[in-house]
């Protein structure tokens, strides 16, 4: 691995085991470039983070894959390490940076649509709404993309599930 992204490792490792996450996001928001210059490496990061202990480095690693890797290529392999971390992400960790879970499932719901795989998507994005939202009656924005991957492939529980209740809130991302 690069010393750079070395250092990348090791400084989300390190401020996630302290808790300062707020910090964390500082230094993660300066290092996407980083992160955009050494896509072809990015694997080699994700071996070494673990999904829980280092959601928000997981984050936004997986945010540069799908901004550099907007083609279908590798489909199986980016939705199920999409998945994986969807699903075994640390939600007070991802709260931090909510803006940029949004958008790797708004990055994650159009390379679905590409790959013509949008019923994969469902239930994740599913899972994602569950993991964001402070209650279940509040709007968040991944609901936008649960429900364009429910319309598109025709399968529509799972958004119908987060949507039939009484919104009374909608989740800012500031």
């Amino acid at each position: 691995m690069a010393s750079a992204l070395e250092h990348y490792v090791n400084n989300v490792c390190s401020l996630s085991s302290l808790g300062h996450y707020r910090e964390l996001v500082e230094y993660l928001n300066a290092s996407t470039e980083l992160l955009a210059k050494n896509g072809n490496i990015l694997d080699n990061v994700l071996e070494t983070l673990d999904n829980n202990q280092h959601s928000l480095g997981v984050l936004y690693v997986l945010v540069a894959k799908l901004t550099n890797n907007p083609a279908p290529a590798g489909a199986e392999t980016i939705i199920k390490l999409v998945k994986d971390f969807i699903v075994t992400c640390d939600p007070t960790q991802v709260r931090v940076a909510l803006h940029v879970f949004e958008e790797l499932c708004h990055l994650f719901t159009n390379y679905l649509i590409r790959c013509g795989e949008t019923i994969q998507g469902v239930k994740i994005m599913a899972v994602a709404v569950e993991k964001i939202r402070g209650s279940d009656t509040q709007l968040t924005a991944v609901h936008a993309d649960l429900c364009q991957l429910s319309l598109c492939s025709k399968v529509f529980d799972s958004a119908l599930a987060c949507l039939d209740v009484d919104i009374t809130s909608i989740a800012s991302t500031e």
